[in-house]
């Protein structure tokens, strides 16, 4: 059977980095404008949009940006079709055979603090081993690199959305896949003979078939 992932074997252990902010809760635009609305101010609000609409001060909008999902999440949870069943198939597997880290870019200690907290608080993510969080020293493409470091004998994945993230995975040296159901980031990523997928569950099916036949 192919191998769902490019360089994925399975006699090692797996190791799947993922932003739950990203590809396990479901936030929908216009309730982080309104979230934004409450916090910032509807001219605040307006500019955020406007810089990510252009592409234009992608840092600070992703840091602002982030830091609304991580609000929302916490207020309102709400899983995306589908992650569930994922997070059933990873936490099937022992410890020995697979496990998951949790990684996001929210620079704010207390924040994380609560994310953890509300994780910890959802049954079918309680299998999570590790949470790790960006700061203002350590970005996340520092803390894929230091987690491919700690597990040189596995396979290092990490779940990303974004053809750019898929890249600077690449250069770290893990092992990258694809959750998006934008057709151009599935076009653009070709060069890397990756995965793609719609959905998390998807992906979560076909490691269930690799590492178990």
């Amino acid at each position: 059977m192919p191998k769902p992932v490019d360089g994925i074997d399975k006699h090692m252990r797996t190791i799947i980095v993922l932003d739950p902010l990203e590809v396990i809760f479901n936030n929908a635009s216009e309730s982080i404008k309104q979230q934004s609305v409450k916090e910032n101010g509807s001219l605040k609000t307006q500019a955020l949009f406007i810089c990510k609409k252009l592409g234009i001060f992608k840092e600070y909008v992703n840091k602002n940006i982030t830091k609304l999902i991580a609000h929302q999440t916490i207020k309102n949870t709400k899983l995306l079709p589908g992650a569930e069943e994922a997070l059933k198939i990873f936490s099937s597997f022992g410890k020995g055979t697979l496990t998951v880290i949790a990684c996001s870019d929210i620079v704010d200690e207390n924040l994380a603090a609560k994310l953890t907290e509300h994780y910890s608080k959802i049954p079918c993510m309680n299998f999570i081993e590790d949470y790790r969080f960006s700061t203002k020293k350590e970005s996340r493409y520092d803390i894929l690199s230091n987690i491919k470091i700690e597990h040189l004998r596995g396979n290092v994945v990490s779940v990303e959305t974004k053809v750019n993230g898929v890249s600077r995975a690449k250069d770290e040296g893990l092992i990258p896949v694809l959750i998006s159901e934008n057709i151009e980031e599935w076009k653009s990523s070709v060069i890397y003979k990756l995965m793609c997928e719609k959905k998390l569950a998807d992906f979560a099916k076909k490691i269930d078939i690799e590492l178990r036949c």
